[in-house]
């Protein structure tokens, strides 16, 4: 059960934060005012930088999430771990 958890976690999580990315100018606009998005900012402008947010990034984290949601469906049906 462990290990359905994280991976299924993450993907809910990576695909709210791609949701917000895409719907919310708002998100976008704080998301690239922090950490290393900052880069993007200061080499695109801050309009470019939130267009690309949320027509590049936002949409990237949604596939990423539903891959996670995709590794959480199909664990049960792994063969255990041989150590």
């Amino acid at each position: 059960m462990k290990e359905i958890l994280v991976p299924l976690l993450m993907g809910v999580a990576l695909c709210g934060i791609g949701y917000a990315q895409i719907r919310y100018e708002g998100f976008a606009r704080w998301a690239i005012s922090h950490g290393r998005a900052r880069i993007w900012r200061s080499l695109l402008g801050e309009e470019r930088a939130i267009k690309l947010t949320q027509r590049f990034f936002g949409p990237l984290l949604i596939v990423f999430g539903v891959l996670c949601l995709l590794f959480a469906a199909a664990a049960p049906f792994m063969p255990p771990a041989q150590h």
